[in-house]
């Protein structure tokens, strides 16, 4: 569940909260993780 729109809605810069999500999307997958 995305979970950025709710925090980042006030700042305006939705791509900031999906840069986020992203990154941590990455640092946790088993890709990197290797």
């Amino acid at each position: 569940m995305p979970k950025y729109y709710e925090e980042k809605e006030e700042d305006g810069r939705a791509c900031g909260g999906v840069r986020e999500d992203l990154r941590q999307c990455l640092l946790e997958s088993p890709c990197v993780l290797q």
